[in-house]
Formats: C-alpha cells, structure tokens, sequence
C-alpha cells in the first residue's frame, strides 16, 4: 500500500509540475506561431518583388 501512495504523490507532483509549465510552452508555441508567419510573409513579399522586378526587367 505505501508504494501506490508514493506513486500517487509523484504523478500528483508530477501533474502540478506540468500545469506549472503550461503557460510557459503555451507562450512559447504562440510566439514561434508569429515568427514563422512572420517569416511567410515575408518569403512571399520578397517573392513578389522579385517576380515584379523580373516581370518588369522582360518588358
């Protein structure tokens, strides 16, 4: 009986540990989320510029 007590505390801990580290990861995924669209956006402007500059250096 003593060591599912001892298990329990520790998925206890272990669960309060997680919950404590939720906000962080959560902020963390939410700012790679911005720099990735970021970046996207980015690619695809330069892509048009470089199309625009290709489309008017033929014409």
């Amino acid at each position: 009986m003593r060591i599912e007590m001892d298990l329990l505390k520790f998925l206890l801990k272990l669960l309060t540990f997680l919950l404590y580290l939720k906000p962080i990861v959560g902020s963390v995924m939410v700012l790679l989320f911005f720099l990735a669209l970021n970046f996207a956006f980015l690619f695809a402007l330069g892509a048009l510029a470089f199309a625009f500059q290709v489309a008017r250096g033929v014409s």
